[in-house]
């Protein structure tokens, strides 16, 4: 056995070389791959917030009239509805400082099931959930939450209050969509796409809503009217490869805004309810970076159908 001994440094040796001679060689080309990362805090108008504040705001949730005053334990399923205006190119030009036309047009509609529960005290809680199912080569994944109450009347008209707020994100091929990928036109494939990115946008936001409606709470036909304040905590998080490079830039981006919504509610003896309304949220965008904003807002409708189970 001693015989073995002064063999064990050199064995060891060429243990160590082998082991490194295989790990180089089956190690991914990714693990040599240059990584860029260029992270920012972004101003609230630049035109990537300005991106990240127009489809965030798509997904505020709106009480769609009034709250009533429900039996606690008593349930309502919502299903929400809301057209996404397409953006021309100037527009979707929001990538790289507003240089860049990015892949914004996704979805026409948002879609969101909601769940209304009675609670004690005439409050109730609101439910909204938009589950990671890919459509329309996105796929989102999204929360949402709201607390809702009465707060009195004055002659006809009713008022009401709602806390809400929201955390979720959506995965996309934005920055390199898979229709330029390996494209060498400049035009098209102005940063070397080499394959379909997997972006993603997170959409968070807390917000306060004071609405408004004309008449009893079982009058059929119910006009309404609200205003919000929202504040919106965004994130969108690169992970492209282009010419070489995986980009994995983060830009952030938070501030407030405000919206204002007007519609009406339509109830029926067989419990199901419909709403409709249109909604208007202001968003400041500095297009040439050079200190003047204007505003692009977001105008869209939407809809609720709502099944009163109990």
């Amino acid at each position: 056995m001693r015989g073995c001994t002064p063999n064990r440094p050199a064995a060891t040796i060429l243990a160590a070389g082998t082991a490194l001679l295989f790990a180089a060689l089956l190690a991914p080309a990714a693990a040599g791959q240059e990584v860029l990362r260029n992270d920012e805090d972004l101003d609230f108008d630049r035109p990537e917030a300005w991106a990240m504040k127009y489809f965030t705001s798509v997904s505020l949730m709106s009480g769609f009239g009034v709250p009533e005053a429900r039996r606690p334990g008593s349930v309502e399923v919502d299903v929400e509805l809301g057209w996404i205006p397409e953006l021309d190119d100037e527009q979707a030009r929001v990538g790289f400082s507003g240089s860049k036309v990015e892949d914004v047009n996704k979805a026409p509609v948002f879609f969101r099931p909601r769940l209304v529960v009675g609670l004690p005290a005439d409050f109730s809680l609101t439910f909204g959930y938009v589950p990671p199912v890919e459509a329309f080569d996105a796929q989102a994944h999204v929360f949402s939450l709201s607390l809702d109450r009465p707060l009195g009347r004055l002659g006809d008209w009713r008022f009401g209050g709602r806390l809400y707020g929201q955390v979720g994100e959506v995965r996309s091929d934005i920055t390199c969509p898979n229709e330029v990928v390996g494209v060498t036109d400049p035009a098209l494939n102005p940063t070397g796409c080499e394959e379909e990115s997997r972006d993603e946008v997170t959409m968070n936001y807390a917000g306060v809503e004071l609405s408004a409606a004309w008449g009893p709470p079982e009058a059929r036909w119910q006009p309404y009217a609200s205003v919000a304040a929202n504040h919106l905590d965004m994130e969108f998080q690169v992970d492209a490869l282009t010419n070489g490079l995986r980009d994995l830039s983060r830009l952030t981006a938070d501030g407030w805004t405000w919206s204002a919504a007007a519609g009406v509610k339509v109830r029926h003896r067989s419990g199901i309810d419909l709403a409709v309304e249109a909604y208007y949220t202001p968003l400041e965008v500095d297009r040439e970076l050079d200190g003047s904003s204007e505003n692009d807002a977001l105008f869209h409708l939407r809809a609720l159908v709502g099944w009163r189970v109990d």
